[in-house]
């Protein structure tokens, strides 16, 4: 460092305009295609003329679509289509978002479309790790993956303080029955994904409401697969709250002023219902900071239900979530927030 008035070393200068040169200044976007959320944000970026340190990746088109590398410790990554290249010293932040699956679209012969699709996922993966140590995922491989899991998120979230619905997951049938004789009100969840595909449509797997007489009477069907079986909280409206960084913002989704959205939200057009910026308490803000912070996640989109007893339940939290659509609703700032976290700015 030198005294004020004095002059900088030459070398000094260039060393540090040389550091600067080489800095890591990428923003990997890894997606698909069809992603509404990554051209929204990207779109931001180019108007605030960031677009050249963006590099959108839509794994579907990793096999035949990418010119790879990996050398003296170093893995790179051309795109064919948009000329666009990163590698593993010059990217700043990975906004992992809607990773499609890789595919060999073009080989015919399993086995060899098989080996392909492997190799291809082997040399991603490896390609992602890399990164980890030193640059800003939303959100890290190994904290999202083990976050995303709702047994483990509901242990947690009743751990550290939560309101939880009272939850049963099994396959067994006598389980089952002695479970739903405590508790009067009751529904059926998905334990893992939100939705099926068949073709080229997304149907999600909404919460069914439910009784101890149905439960009862198809019992043996639950020996099926595991089945999770929840408490029923009725509820004032919904809540979604969505975490970037340090900022949080929460929103009240009217679910229940629509016959068609009152068990679940999901099943109606969100333009159908009104959304509300709201504040929450404080506890309860500290206690979704902890949860992140034991999860490892910068990013989540958690589901609440505000009940009718006047408490926040905590259902999820979607570490892959969606969001956009309370901005549009709402004119809240959340791209903005994404952006300072992917620049690693404050919230």
């Amino acid at each position: 460092m030198t005294r004020p008035g004095t002059t900088e070393p030459p070398c000094e200068t260039a060393r540090r305009s040389e550091d600067q040169m080489h800095a890591p200044d990428k923003i990997l976007v890894v997606t698909c295609r069809d992603d509404p959320h990554a051209d929204h944000v990207i779109e931001e970026l180019n108007y605030r003329k960031l677009g050249d340190h963006v590099v959108r990746l839509n794994t579907e088109d990793f096999i035949g679509n990418c010119d790879v590398v990996f050398n003296d410790g170093v893995s790179s990554i051309r795109i064919l289509d948009s000329g666009r290249m990163v590698d593993t010293t010059s990217i700043r932040s990975v906004w992992y978002r809607r990773p499609g699956e890789l595919k060999a679209q073009s080989v015919d012969d399993q086995f060899i479309a098989s080996y392909i699709e492997q190799q291809s996922t082997a040399f991603l993966r490896g390609f992602y790790f890399q990164t980890h140590t030193y640059t800003l995922w939303i959100n890290s491989l190994t904290a999202m993956h083990a976050a995303r899991h709702k047994m483990v998120q509901l242990q947690l979230a009743r751990k550290i303080g939560l309101r939880v619905p009272r939850t049963l997951v099994t396959n067994n049938p006598s389980q089952a029955v002695r479970f739903i004789s405590a508790i009067e009100r009751l529904c059926v969840k998905s334990i893992g994904d939100h939705h099926a595909r068949a073709s080229e449509f997304i149907y999600p797997y909404l919460t069914v409401r439910t009784s101890r007489e149905e439960i009862m009477e198809r019992a043996s069907d639950i020996f099926a697969c595991p089945t999770m079986i929840q408490e029923y909280i009725d509820k004032q409206f919904d809540v979604r709250v969505i975490v970037f960084g340090g900022a949080i913002y929460a929103f009240a989704i009217y679910s229940q002023e629509n016959r068609e959205s009152i068990v679940d939200f999901r099943a109606v057009s969100p333009a159908e219902l009104m959304h509300k910026p709201i504040i929450l308490p404080d506890d309860l803000v500290g206690l979704i900071q902890d949860l992140m912070s034991r999860q490892g996640l910068v990013f989540g989109a958690l589901d609440f239900v505000y009940g009718m007893d006047g408490a926040y339940y905590f259902l999820e939290n979607n570490v892959n979530g969606q969001w956009l659509w309370l901005e549009e609703i709402t004119g809240v700032g959340l791209t903005d927030s994404l952006i300072k976290v992917l620049l690693h700015q404050a919230t």
